[in-house]
Parts: C-alpha cells; sequence; structure tokens
C-alpha cells in the first residue's frame, strides 16, 4: 500500500490507519483529478495543502470512505464520487460520505438510500422491525458571510498597502454593532486612508462601526522592516438572513419526507450539519419549536457542528458539538429503543460548542457571541540572521496568523498553515 509520510498525524492515529484512509481517499476521486492544477472544489484545495488541519479533514473522509466499503456500498460510492467530482459544488455529498462512518444505531451502521430517493439519504431496519430514515442536510455559509469574507480581505489588502507606504508593523481591529454594509467597508478603508489611520485610540468612523490600531500581539522578538507585519480582526453581527434561513433549511429538510409513505414503526431523523459560527443554541429552540407542530412529519433533528479549534496549549484538533431534540413518541414508542451514535473517527465530542476567545495584550476579554461574523488574518515577519547551530519554529500562533522569517533578502514561510481556520470537509 502507498505511503503518505508527509500525512501522518502522530497522537490523532496510527501512520497504517493514517496511509489507509489516504490510500482510500486518492483511489475513490483518482489521483490527476485530485491533483489538477486551478482546483475549484474543496476537495481538491484541501488534498493540495499539507497542513494538520488538511490531514485531519482528508483523514475523516478517508475513514468514511472505509466505512461504506466495508459494508459493501462500493456502488453508491461510486457513484457519488463521480457526482462530486463533475459538480464542485456539491459539498453536502462530502458530508453524506463522512456521516455514514459515524451514525449508527447501537452499533448498526446506516445504509445509503438508492441512488435519486428523493425523500431521505440514509436507512436501517432495526432486529425489532423500527425503520429509520436519515435526511442529511449541510447548512454551509451563506452568500452573505462569503461578501463578508471578501469585504474583509479587500480591507487587509488596503491596510497592508498603507503599512507599507508607511513602513509600520501594526494590528486593525474593526467592531461594529450591526451587519456591515459595503458603505461601512468603505468608511474604514477611507479612515485607514486618511491622516489619523495610526491613532492607538479607539475611533467611530460611522454611526455603529469602531477601528482602533495597536502593537501587534503576537510580535515576540525583532520584527522585520520588510516585509511589513499585520493583524487585521473584523468582527460584525451576521445577517438577518443567517437565522431565517436556518429555520427555512429546517422546515425544508423536514418536507423532504412529504412523499415517503409511512407506517407506525417509521421513524424520521433530520441530521443538520451546521457551520463554525452558527448558534446551535437557537436552532435546538428552532427544532424543539418545529417537532411541536402537528405536521411536523419527522421525529428527531439531530444538529452538527465540527469546528477546528485550539486548547489551552495551542494544541489543534476538530471539536465536534451536538445538540439533539426528539418528540415524546420517538422515545417511547420505538419497539428497540436503541440509542442513536456518533462515533467520531478523529476530534473531540460534546454537547457545547466551542468558545471563540478575544485576546489583547495577552488578556481574555471575553468570547465572540455566536451568530458573528469573524474575520482574522495577519502575517509576521521576523528579523532572523543564519548562525552557526541557530534553529527556527514557525507556526500559527493564532487562527489565521502565519509567521515567516525574513534577513538577507530571504524570506522563510512554513508549507502550511493554511489562510484561515475554517473547516472545508469535515
Amino acid at each position: 500500500m502507498k505511503t503518505y509520510p508527509h500525512r501522518h498525524l502522530p497522537g490523532v492515529a496510527t501512520p497504517e490507519a493514517v496511509d489507509e484512509a489516504f490510500a482510500a481517499v486518492e483511489a475513490t476521486f483518482n489521483a490527476i483529478w485530485l491533483n489538477q492544477p486551478g482546483a475549484r472544489s474543496r476537495l481538491q484545495r484541501v488534498w493540495g495543502r499539507e497542513d494538520h488541519l488538511a490531514n485531519l479533514e482528508l483523514y475523516t473522509l478517508g475513514q468514511g470512505i472505509l466505512s461504506l466499503r466495508a459494508h459493501s456500498h462500493d456502488d453508491w460510492l461510486k457513484k457519488t464520487a463521480q457526482t462530486i467530482r463533475k459538480s464542485p459544488q456539491s459539498h453536502g455529498l462530502i458530508t453524506e460520505i463522512i456521516t455514514h462512518a459515524t451514525l449508527r444505531l447501537g452499533d448498526q451502521p446506516f445504509a445509503p438510500a438508492p441512488q435519486k430517493q428523493p425523500g431521505y439519504d440514509f436507512s436501517l431496519t432495526s432486529s425489532g422491525g423500527d425503520e429509520y430514515l436519515v435526511s442529511i442536510k449541510n447548512h454551509d455559509v451563506t452568500d452573505d458571510a462569503k461578501a463578508f469574507s471578501r469585504q474583509a480581505s479587500q480591507l487587509r489588502k488596503a491596510w497592508r498597502s498603507r503599512l507599507t507606504h508607511a513602513k509600520r508593523s501594526l494590528g486593525l481591529t474593526v467592531a461594529a454593532e450591526e451587519p456591515m454594509t459595503e458603505a461601512d467597508f468603505e468608511q474604514v478603508r477611507q479612515h485607514i486612508r486618511g491622516p489619523n489611520a495610526f491613532c492607538q485610540e479607539k475611533t467611530m468612523v460611522s454611526r455603529h462601526v469602531r477601528v482602533r490600531t495597536a502593537p501587534l500581539p503576537y510580535a515576540s522578538g525583532e520584527l522585520a522592516h520588510h516585509p511589513v507585519s499585520d493583524l487585521v480582526l473584523v468582527l460584525a453581527p451576521a445577517s438577518t438572513k443567517e437565522q431565517t434561513r436556518f429555520a427555512a433549511n429546517l422546515r425544508s429538510a423536514a418536507q423532504r419526507f412529504k412523499n415517503v409513505p409511512r407506517h407506525p414503526q417509521q421513524w424520521r431523523i433530520v441530521h443538520m450539519r451546521v457551520h463554525a459560527m452558527a448558534d446551535i443554541a437557537y436552532l435546538e429552540q428552532l427544532a424543539n419549536a418545529l417537532l411541536q407542530e402537528p405536521d411536523a412529519g419527522i421525529d428527531a433533528i439531530h444538529i452538527h457542528q465540527p469546528t477546528y479549534a485550539r486548547d489551552a496549549e495551542g494544541r489543534s484538533l476538530i471539536h465536534h458539538a451536538f445538540k439533539v431534540a426528539a418528540t415524546p413518541h420517538f422515545a417511547i414508542g420505538r419497539v428497540n429503543p436503541l440509542p442513536l451514535t456518533m462515533a467520531l473517527p478523529v476530534g473531540s465530542v460534546g454537547v457545547e460548542p466551542t468558545r471563540l476567545v478575544l485576546t489583547q495584550d495577552g488578556e481574555q476579554l471575553g468570547n465572540v457571541p455566536p451568530n458573528n461574523y469573524v474575520f482574522q488574518r495577519g502575517d509576521i515577519y521576523r528579523s532572523f540572521r543564519i548562525e552557526e547551530g541557530a534553529s527556527f519554529t514557525l507556526g500559527s500562533p493564532a487562527a489565521g496568523v502565519r509567521e515567516h522569517l525574513s534577513g538577507l533578502d530571504v524570506i522563510l514561510s512554513p508549507k502550511g498553515p493554511p489562510e484561515s481556520d475554517d473547516l472545508l470537509l469535515v
């Protein structure tokens, strides 16, 4: 079997398990397609990276593929992989592959539904005759969230240009009390082009947007004069459309079952994967409210929120938060009420989501509330000299922040980490 030594995950899985998972991904999706130049799909982009986050995501996907193979679902897997290759935006199918490796009734795995089955994605019939139908729903980031990231990236480009012209290295924080519009971002850009751009006092640039510059928090040691170093953090409440879309997606998933014939021992479950900034406590409330409706048509809702997190020691892992809502009948009406479980290939599991903590000068300022957009990117260039016995460690001191070395007209950068800690597959 082919080995992938650059993909190994010490402390997470054995080298043999990692090699098997990566070989499964490569065999399923085709090495030529995975390494295609100008990759458009998320899977191709993640495959092209070799950082810890990419390896965790690909290992998780590989375990899903191995699970499907182990239970003789090769035909479904082959057709699903073909669809993913032809449709770069078909992320929901990646979610289905990964879910197969995790969702269990007791120790029994679910089986994929027949191709073009419009009502559900997985099914299982227990020894007691209970039939379980599961609809997999992937609630990804919205166009509004993508527009926020795009505007924030443009803002950072303007900030780096201003710093380069002034030959300074500073951080910029932008905080809004309401969702930010294009006009708000333009006002911030006008501010950083102006004479007070480097003022380290909080400045209101509009009715609800304030900015502040500050020394870089991860700049221990001497910073290089060129290139300049920067860190841009933008915080703003999410668009009000986000909450409306969550409710609509839950209702849409329930409606998928409408044309599926029902019998008394059939149980219908919606399994929804949501993005990192979703408010899953609010989603749990929505789920319980929907299940109380007389014509809900479903019996349980699982909410799954995976996030890439760092613990207090700076170690990185994928954390899986779950919320479960169910009708009383689901709890007491089943003939053989085995528990529905999630056996994750890698990472931590809990009922509480990860916390996004704001810090300043080493002090914690508080948590970022859920349902907020967050953009953080930075590049720290440290000055270095080549001396006998010298060694350097480069990494990512915080999400979206990368370290580099600059000296003697040479810039050294790590092969990873990724530009952000966003999960693209899991």
